[in-house]
């Protein structure tokens, strides 16, 4: 079986982080070779709650460094071959929807896989991939010290689009694996109407300054002719 590293970035989010590790946890030893937890400097309970779960390893940054700097920080402390990278706040989130992410790579079927969530935002017209999916799993191979330096420089939310480059680089074989019962928490309902919509447009502004519209566009054209399966 693949040494499979789940790597789960966090911040603030005390009200789904230990849903999310209940479900991962049992898969510890058989799906699963390891979980890391970055707590980027939260101000809720989240590094607390992360801390009633044995086994899980627990990165704690001393101040808020964004997603980008999270991810990669669980990498370079990674043990496996393959990289599990799982968003901290989703809901209705089951095993199942674990082992099947799973399942093309423990095959080798695909080189990559990635989840296709109910509430997606595909752009359009583009509707096989999600290229903002949090939820992917890839061989560590791929991402090199150089790499993983320059992932830690990223804007915080500019890590899919860093990574859907090194897949069309490398010509990856992607699985497509939806996940039609899981839902993304969408910051409006995290943080309020108001804050969340600000949150939102600072993703969109990291996320375009990592990749323009046009280059994002491009990026999907690419990566839907590498698609070997759709789920």
């Amino acid at each position: 079986m693949k040494k499979i590293s789940c790597i789960i970035p966090a911040y603030n989010e005390e009200k789904s982080i230990n849903h999310t590790l209940s479900v991962v946890l049992p898969l510890l030893g058989s799906y699963l070779y390891e979980i890391i937890v970055i707590d980027d400097f939260s101000s809720d309970k989240t590094k607390q709650i992360i801390k009633t779960f044995p086994g899980v390893h627990l990165i704690e940054h001393s101040i808020n460094q964004g997603k980008s700097k999270s991810v990669a920080d669980g990498i370079k402390m990674s043990q496996g071959n393959y990289i599990f990278l799982l968003d901290a706040d989703l809901h209705f989130l089951n095993e199942k929807n674990i082992a099947d992410l799973i399942d093309p790579i423990e095959k080798e079927k695909a080189d990559i896989s990635i989840s296709y969530i109910k509430n997606s935002w595909p752009l359009f017209p583009f509707k096989k991939i999600d290229y903002l999916s949090g939820e992917r799993i890839l061989p560590k191979k791929y991402l090199t010290n150089d790499i993983v330096e320059k992932m830690a420089s990223l804007p915080g939310y500019g890590l899919e689009v860093f990574l859907n480059n090194i897949m069309i680089k490398n010509k990856m074989r992607i699985s497509v694996i939806k996940w039609p019962n899981v839902e993304n928490d969408f910051n409006q309902n995290k943080h309020g109407y108001i804050k969340g919509i600000k949150i939102i447009i600072k993703i969109w502004w990291e996320v375009l300054s990592a990749a323009s519209i046009f280059e994002i566009y491009y990026q999907n054209i690419k990566l839907e002719k590498l698609i070997i399966q759709d789920n």
